[in-house]
């Protein structure tokens, strides 16, 4: 179980990191890669999401 938290943590911080790596690329004048950064963002987001159901599938068993 503790895996399964820290990759949570891991995800969370990097989706973070991202949106705010994304938000200073755009203020710097480069909205394309801000935008890279925000779709990256997605990505850990949906990985967080992804560790949560599979945890609660297997809690629910």
């Amino acid at each position: 179980m503790k895996n399964i938290s820290l990759s949570i943590v891991i995800g969370a911080l990097m989706c973070i990191a991202s949106i705010l790596f994304g938000l200073n690329t755009i203020n710097a004048g480069n909205t394309f890669k801000g935008v890279l950064w925000m779709i990256a963002a997605l990505c850990w987001a949906s990985f967080v999401r992804n560790v949560f159901r599979r945890n609660n599938r297997d809690n629910n068993r």
